[in-house]
């Protein structure tokens, strides 16, 4: 799910809200290409950065760094699970 539109987005940003992989089809590089084409919705939109919310210490905090997203802020839920915004330019 990407938004390209919220309240709490910049003009110029989208968010990935959700990225799902099942462990089974994990390293053939379904995520990426979701993510990918992600970013050309995105983009098609009139978007320049992506960013994505990520569980602190989860493998998926590597998934994001090795398509090229960058650690932007850290931040924790209101039920104290810590949390990372990865941000990636378009």
């Amino acid at each position: 799910m990407v938004w390209c539109e919220s309240r709490i987005l910049d003009k110029h940003e989208a968010q990935i809200r959700l990225v799902a992989v099942s462990r089974v089809g994990r390293g053939a590089g379904i995520g990426r290409y979701l993510c990918e084409e992600a970013e050309e919705f995105a983009r098609s939109h009139g978007k320049e950065q992506m960013i994505a919310d990520v569980v602190k210490g989860s493998s998926a905090v590597e998934f994001w760094k090795s398509i090229g997203y960058e650690v932007q802020s850290g931040w924790e839920t209101k039920k104290g699970t810590e949390m990372l915004t990865v941000e990636k330019w378009l």
